[in-house]
């Protein structure tokens, strides 16, 4: 965790039900030429099918395709708060944190 923090002060992990989340205040994007401050829900270990996810606060209107193929953004309520995220596989959690969150980063620049 000590390399993420470094990167997005006040990460911390929590859980929502049998999820493990960790939340990312602030967590700065580059998208295109737009730059984004929001905040970010990484699940390291994995649901809905997929080995790990980012979420993020808001959509990234830019990015409705991500590698030539439909976002296919939805959402999902975590501990009382939308979120929303996209279809992006291929992300294992054995990966260190901060990669895995760079992983994910990558598909919406």
């Amino acid at each position: 965790m000590r390399p993420l923090l470094a990167v997005v002060p006040g990460a911390k992990a929590f859980m929502d039900g049998p999820d493990v989340f960790i939340y990312l205040p602030s967590l700065r994007l580059q998208v295109g030429d737009k730059n984004y401050t929001l905040d970010g829900l990484l699940a390291p270990n994995g649901v809905g099918g997929y080995a790990s996810r980012l979420y993020l606060s808001q959509r990234i209107a830019e990015r409705e395709q991500i590698a030539g193929q439909p976002a296919n953004w939805t959402d999902r309520t975590v501990a009382g708060r939308v979120w929303y995220v996209w279809s992006w596989q291929g992300v294992p959690p054995s990966l260190p944190l901060l990669d895995m969150l760079g992983a994910h980063m990558v598909a919406l620049k």
